[in-house]
């Protein structure tokens, strides 16, 4: 949908990380100068094209200057400043508000380092990690769904769920049951990855 904001962000992302930043300020801006997670998207290009000085204008300039959709940009501001502390909050927040999110999962563990806490950052980067091999799989995946292949979906459940994407291992093994729902082995993986989703509920 050309209109649909978070459409826009997202194809924005795509020619952000490409490093087409000309590209991705075009399409930012189709959306509201007011909206939170634009301006955060205008900030994170501004710090790769300008730096961080720049960067904290945009989001200082903004309707609510402390937004949390700000947390990510602000954290990864702290980390080019080696202020390990307070990337770590910030990335931490964000990481609550968008769990699962390469970039943020990866930086939040750059931040631990920088704090002086490699224990900490050790399962971060590792799940950062087997994000990139979900994406991976993800994209060796595109275009063969037009048909059911237990093996394929089965591989992308454990991909999701070993990747903490809880919500989405879940689809994939709901279709996996669907084929079979006497399976005992994907009736307990469900159960488990339940269990998971529940226990990020009561803990949020």
């Amino acid at each position: 949908d050309p209109g649909d904001v978070w459409s826009i962000l997202a194809l924005a992302e795509v020619e952000r990380r490409q490093g087409h930043y000309d590209e991705a300020e075009k399409l930012l801006g189709r959306n509201p100068n007011d909206h939170g997670p634009t301006i955060a998207a205008r900030a994170e290009i501004v710090l790769q094209k300008k730096g961080a000085d720049e960067a904290l204008a945009v989001m200082d300039a903004a309707p609510d200057p402390w937004d949390h959709a700000f947390d990510a940009a602000r954290g990864r501001i702290a980390l080019s400043r080696r202020d390990g502390k307070a990337a770590v909050a910030y990335l931490t927040e964000a990481d609550r508000a968008e769990p699962g999110r390469r970039g943020i999962v990866s930086d939040l563990g750059k931040a631990y380092l920088a704090a002086g806490d490699p224990a900490r950052a050790k399962p971060l980067l590792d799940r950062a990690g087997r994000i990139d091999a979900l994406n991976d799989l993800l994209l060796k995946s595109e275009g063969k769904f037009d048909r059911p292949e237990p093996d394929r979906w089965r591989a992308l459940a454990t991909a999701c769920e070993e990747a903490g994407r809880f919500h989405e291992a879940k689809a994939w093994l709901n279709l996996l049951l669907k084929l079979d729902p006497l399976d005992s082995e994907i009736q307990g993986r469900l159960y488990r990855v339940d269990h998971r989703i529940e226990s990020e509920r009561i803990v949020d």
